[in-house]
């Protein structure tokens, strides 16, 4: 395994609209953590940019994060001083939430800083979210949980249409809402 720590280079040739599939970002992140092969077209930018900024902020690309929930409490001060934030999405979360539960999907309110404030889901996916910390209380920012769909949104600041987070395929959306 390569051990080092990673230098990256400017991904080149990438292409406006190219269509990406989960087994192409695994071999190319396969490739960079066994060969030290830095990745170029054959990934979404945003994906390579979020590898870059995890090894600059000293995370293990091979290990699971460690996450930490908020308390009960902590959390509910959290959801408090988002008041406004919440009750502005609320009508978007349940439209979305509608669209996701046909599929087993969920839906995850974070605030700018990537702790999830509110989730809504049902069924297997729910409980494998929330198995894995994707539950309010958990911080999904890129500086304490590497590459995700949640982390890279918020640093790219841009919606995220998809993103496969290795090891299991997860289709997670950001929408800006106005």
């Amino acid at each position: 395994m390569h051990h080092s720590p990673l230098r990256f280079r400017s991904a080149s040739g990438m292409e406006r609209g190219r269509q990406f599939t989960p087994q192409m970002v695994i071999a190319a992140r396969r490739r960079l953590l066994n060969e030290g092969v830095v990745p170029g077209a054959e990934i979404p930018a945003p994906i390579l940019r979020s590898w870059q900024r995890s090894a600059a902020h000293g995370l293990n690309m091979v290990a699971r994060p460690s996450l930490c929930v908020l308390s009960r409490q902590k959390l509910r001060e959290v959801q408090q001083r988002n008041e406004i934030l919440a009750r502005t999405a609320r009508g978007e979360m349940e439209a979305l939430f509608h669209d996701a539960s046909a599929t087993g999907g969920i839906v995850v309110l974070t605030d700018p800083e990537g702790l999830v404030l509110f989730s809504l889901g049902k069924g297997e996916f729910a409980h494998e979210a929330a198995r894995v910390a994707l539950r309010p209380g958990a911080r999904w920012d890129e500086a304490t949980a590497g590459t995700n769909a949640i982390g890279v949104a918020l640093a790219e600041r841009q919606p995220i249409s998809a993103v496969q987070i290795v090891g299991r395929r997860v289709r997670m959306a950001s929408k800006k809402l106005s």
